[in-house]
């Protein structure tokens, strides 16, 4: 999966979908209008070209049982050390995220875009883990991530 970080990190790419799909199970977003929607990810060959922005999203069964997300991994143009994300300003990961009560809610980024402070609006979502290459911060909370059904 092409990201937009993957894409501005000094021309080096990184993608998800290069790893083996016995090592990736779960959803992964697809833009659907102005809403991010999860679809199952099999495997590099389910991937295809995105409605709006062209970066790869699954073509698999959509999964609509929000409240059992577990984990969500957010990448984002910039992250601070309180927790806030800053996205590309159209709202789509911040209203998924609103959707997922349940989910512990991961940032993802590059050294690079971790800063001491970043502009936050009421409507932005916290999230509860920040982690880069050399980079962590995480929230009070205490978490389980209970995998059995």
């Amino acid at each position: 999966i092409d990201t937009a970080a993957d894409r501005d990190h000094g021309g080096k790419h990184r993608r998800i979908g290069e790893v083996s799909p016995q090592a990736v199970h779960g959803d992964l977003p697809c833009v659907d209008g102005d809403d991010l929607r999860l679809r199952r990810y099999t495997g590099p060959k389910c991937m295809v070209a995105g409605e709006q922005f062209g970066i790869g999203e699954p073509t698999g069964p959509e999964w609509t049982d929000l409240d059992a997300v577990k984990l969500i991994v957010v990448p984002g143009v910039a992250f601070d050390n309180k927790l806030n994300r800053m996205g590309r300003g159209r709202g789509f990961y911040d209203r998924l995220l609103k959707s997922t009560p349940n989910a512990i809610k991961v940032g993802v980024a590059y050294d690079f875009q971790v800063l001491s402070e970043i502009p936050v609006e009421d409507f932005d979502v916290k999230m509860d883990l920040v982690v880069s290459e050399q980079w962590s911060v995480a929230s009070t909370k205490h978490y389980t991530l209970n995998t059995k059904h």
